[in-house]
């Protein structure tokens, strides 16, 4: 049995075609009129003699169309019928209320595609089908690889982005999550390829948003929206789906890496560590969390820990570039210059290129001493590009106590120029001008060292 309640509504000036369309379509067929007013609400049913319009042409009203008790073939008419209206412009619009989850569309391409008896199979399947069983419909055995095959069906040949009014009640969820699935692993293969259609992930979005709105799959429907939210950059919502998938799968250590991600971006830290720590306590292989944990302990003000970490995540990934430049970095901010230092010359051997592993090099050599080296590191790392603050401040205190105040205040000045609010540069500069006998500008710039 087939019940579906229509609400197709017409403009005033094309009521008069509307009724002429509908009684092309109506006329001795099975079924009842009731008016009122400027409602006409007809109920097609098999046990009524048949029925016409007498409705006055020329006068704005709503018709309201009700189905009961009919066939597969009377209802796919049905569906043509107001396919037709709406293309040739008689109707304004048509809401659906389907209490028995079979689908329509609205738009003609799609509509000529979507089959009853396709439906029915999806609507008696698909729960059962999510759990990985065989089921038998109307029409026979239906495995999961064929229910795959069958939505699929639904949108081959065209885009789904350009048929997206598609009508249903809330419970439909299943088929939801299915479509948001193909959309979702055809942003992945994209994304491979670095040509992801923005349409793409919004149809994505629409279709997982009403799988969750349904309720159906709660610990993966909220996983994906989040993966979509994350694509888009939207971190504090990608943050509260996160939590929400956890509570379905709180041993998840990807989940808990990507809620740290989330608090990260959102300049959380204490919280990102405490997702990255519970990531590989769930899981101490996870290599990212761990690599991810000992940056915010660095960030934290932690570097002892963090260089604890940086051990357990070397271990795991002896070569990784990044995790041996960022022991470096952190040996130095602890004034270990010279255990830095081996470290740094081995990065530099693999990636004599990179700049940054030229300044690291040069502040290894300036806290151990040797100062004179350290200029030359720092040289040759702006040689090959470094031009941000800490590079001039740093470069500027090697030359400063090397007693060459004149060289320290080119990059101090520049340092200024990158940043004029931080201080460091104010306070340096103000040392150098005092031992040049500049003691107005030294004044001026230790005022704006403390302001800063």
């Amino acid at each position: 049995m087939i019940f579906v309640s229509f609400q197709a509504r017409t403009a005033f000036e094309r009521s008069a075609d509307w009724i002429a369309y509908s009684r092309q379509f109506l006329r001795g067929g099975p079924g009842e009129l009731q008016t009122h007013g400027n409602v006409a609400r007809l109920f097609l049913h098999p046990l009524a003699d048949g029925l016409d319009l007498p409705l006055e042409p020329g006068r704005r009203f709503e018709c309201s169309l009700v189905t009961s008790g009919i066939g597969p073939g009377l209802h796919e008419e049905l569906i043509a019928w107001l396919d037709g209206a709406l293309c040739a412009g008689l109707i304004d619009s048509i809401e659906v209320d389907d209490t028995t989850g079979y689908w329509t569309d609205r738009d003609r391409g799609v509509l000529e595609r979507m089959h009853v008896k396709l439906l029915r199979q999806t609507d008696e399947a698909l729960i059962q089908e999510h759990e990985g069983a065989s089921v038998r419909t109307s029409t026979g055995l239906l495995s999961p690889e064929d229910l795959a095959a069958q939505v699929a069906d639904l949108y081959r040949g065209d885009r789904l982005p350009k048929h997206f009014a598609w009508w249903s009640r809330e419970r439909n969820g299943w088929l939801w999550l299915h479509i948001g699935r193909a959309f979702i692993e055809e942003w992945l293969s994209a994304e491979e390829s670095e040509a992801v259609d923005p349409d793409l992930l919004r149809s994505a979005h629409w279709a997982m948003s009403r799988a969750h709105h349904s309720r159906v799959a709660p610990a993966e429907t909220p996983r994906w929206l989040a993966a979509l939210a994350e694509a888009h950059g939207d971190a504090a919502r990608a943050k509260d789906l996160l939590h929400e998938a956890l509570q379905h799968d709180p041993a998840s250590s990807e989940l808990h890496f990507r809620l740290g991600v989330a608090h990260w971006q959102l300049d959380e830290l204490d919280q990102a560590w405490r997702s990255f720590d519970r990531a590989v306590r769930q899981d101490p292989g996870a290599s990212r969390a761990l690599f991810n944990r000992a940056l915010a302990e660095a960030r934290l003000g932690r570097p002892t820990d963090a260089l604890r970490t940086l051990r357990s995540f070397l271990e795991l990934e002896p070569s990784n570039l990044e995790g041996r430049t960022e022991r470096a970095a952190l040996l130095i901010e602890i004034d270990r210059g010279e255990a830095a230092l081996p470290l740094l010359d081995g990065l530099i051997e693999e990636a004599p290129e990179a700049s940054e592993l030229h300044v690291l090099r040069g502040q290894a050599l300036r806290i151990s001493g040797r100062l004179h080296e350290a200029i030359e590191a720092f040289d040759r790392a702006e040689a090959l590009g470094a031009d941000d603050y800490d590079f001039h401040i740093e470069r500027g205190e090697a030359h400063r106590s090397l007693g060459l105040p004149r060289e320290a205040l080119r990059d101090l000045k520049r340092a200024i120029v990158l940043e004029p609010n931080r201080p460091e540069a104010h306070l340096n500069a103000a040392m150098a001008y005092r031992a040049l006998g500049e003691h107005e500008r030294a004044d001026e710039h230790e005022r704006l060292g403390r302001r800063g």
